[in-house]
């Protein structure tokens, strides 16, 4: 199935700006116009933040994620959804998958991971595909939004990411924001389709859900 241009803002259907939702020096903004429980009828998770270092690798090379999945409406029941991992080319098709993570309920989880980019990756433009509920789950007030990406570089040689980072050093940046995909233009199952080859190696390095529960619970009836 050949997809529309990837990157499409759901940042409107779920109301928060793009800067907050992307970025993950802002993550506890994200959920600043979440709603009260007492207005909840269904979860409705998604990435609330995220960022991806270096955005420029050579093949053979790891990258770290920092991403917060989350839900204003807490999960009470029903089974936890996970967290996909995956690699992509820039049309989305996938290429590989780094595995899955679980997400806490009721609210949702911060993680730390590296990955590791395989040494086989031609030196080409790919994306980190980060898809919660990635086996689809948990019934949700907005399926469409559980989709992100970061846009990854795979250069040849040390000489070019260097050159990479000088770049965005300049720039105050060496990191590669997390933006929606809108899955409505996806097949329900592309990502999680058979034949998609496991990638080995993913390293969690933490993941927290007090982050997640105490900044939505502030935004909770009191």
């Amino acid at each position: 199935m050949k997809l529309t241009p990837l990157f499409a803002a759901l940042i409107a259907s779920v109301g928060i700006s793009s800067q907050v939702a992307i970025a993950s020096s802002q993550e506890h903004a994200s959920a600043t116009q979440a709603p009260t429980v007492a207005s909840c009828t269904l979860p409705d998770w998604l990435i609330a933040s995220g960022s991806l270092s270096p955005s420029t690798v050579v093949a053979g090379g790891e990258v770290s994620v920092v991403t917060t999945v989350a839900t204003s409406c807490p999960q009470t029941s029903g089974p936890a959804p996970t967290l996909g991992i995956l690699l992509a080319d820039t049309n989305g098709q996938p290429l590989g998958v780094f595995g899955e993570l679980p997400i806490a309920l009721p609210y949702g989880s911060k993680y730390s991971f590296t990955l590791p980019i395989p040494e086989s990756l031609p030196a080409d433009d790919y994306l980190i595909v980060l898809y919660a509920d990635y086996r689809q789950v948990v019934k949700e007030s907005n399926e469409d939004n559980n989709i992100a990406a970061a846009r990854l570089t795979v250069v040849n040689s040390a000489a070019e990411v260097a050159d990479a980072q000088k770049e965005q050093s300049s720039q105050l940046s060496i990191s590669g924001p997390v933006s929606y995909m809108d899955r409505s233009t996806l097949s329900a199952d592309i990502f999680t389709g058979a034949g998609v080859p496991e990638i080995k190696g993913m390293t969690v390095l933490e993941e927290d859900t007090k982050v997640v529960e105490e900044l939505l619970k502030r935004h909770s009836v009191k």
